[in-house]
């Protein structure tokens, strides 16, 4: 009896600490994923800055960055989906300042682009423009996808917010190539935004809030008790 208890203690302990393992994995792999999609969204607004409405050549760099991104997202995306785990409240907050700073690459870099849409219209690349974008959505709302799929609850409301804007910078540039006028004066991605969105859902305290507000800074603070930080 005595025996068949500890061999069942060990097969637990081994379990948990294979979950624990797998934990750390899952969160290392999020994190890696978010650092390789900011490096190859920054490539590509590179290579968008360099285009030169006389030249043919220097969109085909543009092309090809974007290639890479889209299947390097797509990848990303398999690769966290082989995880049947969900977060942690701690391991969640950790990706606070990944997914914002993504999202001010994102909309650097769809500023960028409405401001090169002069010179990818005189190279008749509007079409292609577009098609990359959606391209980039689809792979980008897959993604999103499968993090929020494993984002507790508490802080589902401020994760949910941060992809948010993500996807409106991506519709503002597709928007925009489609020829809504309105939405070719790229904004820059509204810290405040982030932080009334998890006030109004109870994501964040107000107290939290407040000495972000006064340095401009974007919290990502929860209600229950974990310690905010600043971006």
């Amino acid at each position: 009896m005595r025996l068949s208890q500890s061999i069942l203690l060990s097969a637990l302990a081994a379990t948990s600490v294979s979950a624990a393992s797998q934990d750390k994995e899952l969160l290392q792999t999020i994190v890696t994923s978010f650092g390789g999609i900011t490096n190859r969204t920054m490539n590509v607004t590179g290579e968008i800055a360099a285009l030169k409405g006389s030249d043919l050549n220097t969109a085909l760099p543009i092309q090809s960055a974007t290639t890479e991104l889209v299947s390097y997202i797509n990848n990303a995306t398999t690769a966290v989906n082989k995880y049947n785990l969900n977060l942690t409240n701690e391991e969640a907050t950790v990706l606070g300042p990944y997914t914002q700073g993504l999202a001010y690459t994102v909309n650097t870099s769809i500023a960028t682009l409405i401001g090169k849409k002069p010179d990818f219209l005189q190279l008749n690349l509007g079409g292609l423009v577009i098609t990359s974008l959606q391209q980039q959505q689809n792979a980008s709302n897959d993604f999103s996808k499968a993090i929020l799929s494993r984002i507790p609850p508490g802080i589902f409301p401020i994760a949910t917010a941060i992809n948010s804007q993500i996807a409106d910078s991506l519709q503002q540039g597709v928007d925009c190539f489609m020829g809504k006028n309105e939405t070719c004066n790229a904004t820059p991605v509204n810290a405040s935004r982030t932080l009334d969105y998890a006030e109004d859902t109870g994501a964040i305290t107000a107290a939290a809030a407040l000495p972000a507000r006064a340095t401009g800074a974007v919290a990502w603070a929860v209600v229950m008790g974990a310690a905010a930080f600043v971006v």
